[in-house]
């Protein structure tokens, strides 16, 4: 019987390509699998809760402020007061924990005010009517000679009214008499009702505290 011996090599050849192909393709997909690159997750951001400030602007300057006119008596220093920088508008300044204040010269002046003008030497104002003081009679047309006396204010002027019991002090005598003056002469005008009055005269001991006094008693305005 004729024996092939050539082809026994041959399939020897052809296992061992073909165990060397398989190792070689193994090796290959473990290499790939090694160096694939992962797909890119894209990390969760943290929930952080906004924070949600308050939008509080700081405070304008407080300054010194000469709160006077064209009338002031005395050293400067008695009208010096503490406000708020360039604030005017009251209902800001309230806002602010200021005190919405003004006064009159040639024009209206409006400031914030921080700090009162201190009562004068630590002392209380005092404020009291002379005359009339009651059971006097004047006639309509006549002069009445008001006269007063003070301590211790910082007013700019005196305010002057007639008052009553019933209806308070509603007619005004005068709305300016300057600071200094311990007397003002009034004509008794004619639209005056004949009847029992006192008089009121009001300064100021500060912006923000009124100081007054009135007759102890009435006096008669008769026609």
């Amino acid at each position: 019987m004729k024996t092939n011996k050539g082809f026994a090599p041959i399939l020897i050849i052809l296992i061992l390509v073909a165990v060397v192909g398989i190792g070689l393709y193994a090796e290959k997909q473990t290499r790939i699998k090694e160096n694939k690159i992962p797909p890119v997750v894209k990390e969760k951001e943290p929930n952080v809760p906004i924070k949600i400030f308050d939008q509080v602007k700081e405070k304008p300057l407080i300054v010194d402020f000469f709160a006077c006119g064209d009338y002031c008596p005395g050293p400067r220093e008695k009208y010096i007061v503490k406000v708020y920088k360039d604030i005017t508008d009251p209902e800001k300044c309230k806002t602010l924990g200021g005190t919405p204040s003004s006064f009159t010269g040639w024009t209206t002046v409006n400031f914030c005010l921080v700090q009162s003008l201190p009562v004068v030497n630590n002392q209380e104002p005092q404020m009291i009517v002379l005359s009339p003081n009651g059971g006097e009679t004047y006639k309509i047309g006549s002069s009445l000679n008001i006269k007063w006396d003070y301590s211790n204010l910082l007013s700019r002027e005196f305010n002057i009214c007639l008052y009553t019991d019933k209806d308070g002090c509603f007619i005004p005598v005068s709305n300016y008499v300057p600071f200094g003056s311990k007397n003002f002469n009034w004509i008794i005008d004619n639209t005056v009702p004949p009847g029992d009055y006192k008089i009121t005269v009001i300064g100021t001991a500060g912006f923000d505290n009124s100081v007054y006094d009135r007759s102890d008693n009435y006096f008669t305005i008769t026609n």
